[in-house]
């Protein structure tokens, strides 16, 4: 909920003196002919309009200043607050009661009222905030995109998100002096969760079920309890699908790698068999041929001897490469 401060508080109640001291001057100047029911009425009326407007307080204050005004001013005898009738004691105590309790009734359903629609708003930005980490950047720093769009989406004093994976904290806004690395590391590192009503600000650690992917501190503002939760809950499942797609890019990586040197491997087994077979001919012809034919079999040994070499420093030099 959001807190009124002293000062809006302290406004409101001297407003609502002024509307009721209004009332009374117009009924004992102006129109002093009313009669006591219609007074009352009009003071009721305006603490139900005070409760509906500004809430509870507010409200109990307009019901007791007018009760007292009414006594004073339009009850005999006038200018004090004995009342000779004691049916006017009686009346005086129901307006009372009827105010006071028409207020809290009053306060109590706009209350409600206002609740259901900061819970639909709520959830609209949730929403709206769902759709946009579902949309992230691979490119850019996830958590930060993370932290980015919740400030965004509810309009925040600042946001931190430590990713514990990558050993790194992002913040947007204003958030730096509210809470330090040290207290993002350890939420993340204990899985544990805080909230410091004083300085607004709420640390938890996103997890589904597992060890915690980091932590995230939410700072100013207003979000509920359920909202917060489920603010937690959309940033670990981006960051879950952020690592998933990181391991699935890796070993597809892998799997193109081991292709490739299966490639290789069966083009140097064929480059390996074609000298090979060159030397073994040679050789051979060599036991079969006259001495003047062996000097240019032995050259082309020699030959291909030289390019066997070659392919076997190359291979060498690839494995160093791989390792």
């Amino acid at each position: 909920m959001i807190k009124r401060r002293p000062i809006h508080i302290l406004a409101r109640i001297c407003a609502t003196l002024l509307i009721v001291a209004a009332i009374t001057l117009f009924y004992f100047f102006v129109f002093n002919q009313a009669n006591s029911t219609t007074i009352a009425m009009t003071f009721l009326l305006a603490t139900l309009g005070v409760a509906t407007g500004w809430g509870l307080l507010e409200a109990i204050v307009a019901s007791v200043a007018g009760v007292l005004c009414f006594n004073f001013f339009f009850l005999p005898p006038l200018f004090t607050f004995y009342l000779a009738d004691t049916q006017n004691w009686v009346a005086l105590f129901a307006f009372l009661v009827t105010a006071v309790v028409a207020s809290q009734l009053s306060a109590s359903a706009k209350q409600r009222a206002l609740e259901s629609t900061r819970r639909r708003e709520e959830m609209e930005r949730l929403y709206e905030l769902s759709r946009a980490l579902m949309l992230v950047d691979e490119r850019s720093a996830t958590a930060g995109q993370i932290s980015q769009r919740i400030a965004q989406e509810f309009e925040l004093s600042g946001v931190a998100v430590f990713d514990r994976g990558a050993d790194q904290i992002y913040r947007t806004g204003t958030i730096d002096f509210a809470i330090s690395d040290t207290k993002l590391r350890d939420s993340a590192l204990q899985g544990t969760a805080f909230h410091d009503p004083e300085a607004n600000l709420s640390v938890l650690p996103p997890s589904l079920g597992r060890e915690p992917q980091g932590s995230l501190a939410i700072y100013g503002g207003s979000i509920s309890d359920t909202a917060l939760h489920a603010i937690g809950n959309l940033a670990a499942i981006v960051m879950e699908r952020a690592l998933a797609e990181a391991a699935a890019r890796r070993m597809e990586a892998t799997q193109q790698n081991e292709a490739m040197k299966s490639m290789l491997l069966d083009a140097l087994a064929h480059e390996f068999k074609t000298p090979l077979t060159s030397i073994k001919a040679a050789a051979s012809s060599i036991l079969d041929e006259r001495p003047s034919a062996q000097k240019e079999l032995v050259t082309v040994i020699e030959e291909e001897s030289d390019r066997l070499d070659l392919l076997v420093s190359e291979t060498i030099r690839m494995a160093r490469i791989e390792r």
